[in-house]
């Protein structure tokens, strides 16, 4: 079979060449969309990273952020609540940019405000330097913490 430019009078030749134009745009159509980056208008939020994928884009979001652009906040302070990983006695969370952190009641301390303080901890005088101090159990009315 000889392939050639002459035209057949069955029409072939124009059906053939309609669809190879078609095709052409086809192709150039996909290829512009394949080529455009969807993260040129930086669409992520709060630090995230832009993935560019066909036809849309993906966030990474850094830590306590999350959402399809990263723009919502991760609240610690409720994921946490109630948990041993949230503050602890009572205590205050406050959500800070490295996530959250434990203002204590009075008698507490640590980070999450697991620790009871006591009068030896914070006064090295009390007892003197050969001294040994010896904490007490609260007092039930006031919660306050002796030493002996």
């Amino acid at each position: 079979m000889e392939l050639s430019n002459s035209k057949k009078k069955d029409g072939s030749g124009r059906k053939f060449r309609n669809l190879l134009t078609a095709l052409k745009s086809h192709i150039a159509l996909l290829d512009n969309r394949l080529k455009k980056d969807e993260c040129s208008d930086n669409p992520c939020r709060n630090g995230a990273t832009c993935i560019d994928l066909y036809n849309k884009f993906m966030c990474i979001c850094p830590s306590h952020f999350e959402g399809e652009t990263c723009e919502n906040r991760v609240n610690e302070c409720s994921i946490y609540q109630g948990t041993p990983a949230g503050c602890q006695n009572n205590a205050s969370c406050i959500l800070n940019a490295d996530g959250f952190h434990c203002v204590c009641q009075q008698g507490f301390h640590g980070a999450l405000c697991q620790l009871r303080a006591t009068a030896c901890e914070f006064s090295l005088d009390l007892c003197g330097p050969a001294g040994h101090c010896i904490p007490t159990q609260p007092d039930p009315e006031t919660n306050e913490v002796g030493t002996n």
